[in-house]
């Protein structure tokens, strides 16, 4: 599989893998689209007309939620890949 990149990755709720460059190599996570998330920067600011606060934002890779936990964390990741197939069962 190769690395594509993250414009193009699907929306729709399954998990992909994604990648994204740091000062000390690459980091790598399993992550899904939530496009309920929503990050609101500066709540002192006044919202636009449109009601958006500047350099807010809807939706977000995220991991949070795939193992039950509460807990979300948020990544600008530049590339993905979809998952290999599971392991298949032993006999």
């Amino acid at each position: 599989m190769k690395w594509i990149p993250i414009e193009s990755a699907p929306r729709d709720g399954r998990t992909l893998l994604v990648a994204w460059e740091t000062n000390h190599g690459w980091g790598q996570a399993v992550v899904w689209w939530k496009p309920e998330f929503e990050w609101v920067q500066g709540f002192s600011k006044e919202p636009s007309k449109e009601g958006e606060y500047p350099g807010s934002y809807r939706g977000a890779w995220v991991d949070g939620g795939l193992d039950g936990s509460e807990c979300e964390i948020e990544y600008h990741p530049s590339h993905w890949m979809p998952l290999p197939n599971p392991p298949k069962r032993s006999s």
